[in-house]
């Protein structure tokens, strides 16, 4: 192994450099390779051997070092990996098989989620007539679910910033950019939240807050969007 070692770490170093944009799992397999001995990266090269797959680390907020589908597909061609094959569907009732004229990806895939909902605890809103006074937000029966100050900071980490705005803003309390997200819907079959963040005010819930501030005397801008 001593004599391949150093083959075998240039090898494994140019592929993780090329995993992500910013080449930080090059930097983690340096760092590993310089802490092992010769007997250790022999043992884990027999790991490897026998089924054992390199981890690759990847980052939620770090965009530089976030998964592309695009660079991996270019690494799966160049190092002759087949990520996307022709499926072969089974029909159970007629008990034909057909195979899909297009190839795709097919594996496990483990996630999880910061709320964990149990089918028992699923809900549907029946309606959105609802509305509470203070916050301007559906309660009730139009109430069907919600999201949490970190789920909307893990959105804005991975980049989704209107995403994060439509259910922060747009369906979190602002009745005007509501009112014209859901005449859009309506009228064309599409809509735009910036759009109706435009047409919007601000949430009902700051404007509540700065009301009850001015009763006790204290001025501030939380009825006013900034920006």
């Amino acid at each position: 192994m001593a004599s391949n070692r150093k083959a075998f770490e240039a090898y494994v170093l140019d592929f993780m450099g090329e995993v992500t944009k910013g080449g930080g799992n090059k930097v983690i397999y340096e760092r590993l390779f310089k802490a092992l001995n010769n007997e250790q990266l022999e043992a884990l090269v027999v790991k490897m051997e026998q089924g054992m797959p390199l981890s690759i680390w990847v980052s939620n907020w770090n965009r530089k070092e976030m998964i592309e589908y695009e660079r991996i597909l270019r690494l799966s061609k160049k190092y002759g990996v087949v990520i996307e094959q022709q499926l072969i569907v089974y029909d159970a009732d007629t008990g034909i098989k057909s195979m899909t004229p297009h190839t795709a990806i097919t594996g496990l895939v483990r996630f999880r989620k910061q709320r964990q909902m149990q089918v028992t605890k699923f809900g549907a809103a029946a309606n959105d007539y609802s509305i509470d006074d203070l916050t301007g937000q559906v309660m009730g029966d139009s109430r069907s679910t919600g999201i949490s100050q970190p789920e909307i900071t893990v959105l804005r980490n991975l980049g989704l910033d209107i995403m994060a705005n439509e259910l922060y803003n747009v369906k979190g309390g602002d009745l005007d950019a509501l009112k014209h997200y859901k005449n859009e819907l309506l009228t064309t079959g599409k809509t735009n939240t910036n759009a109706s963040l435009q047409r919007g005010t601000i949430a009902k819930v700051l404007s509540s807050v700065y009301h009850l501030f001015r009763g006790r005397h204290l001025d501030s801008n939380f009825n006013k969007r900034l920006g």
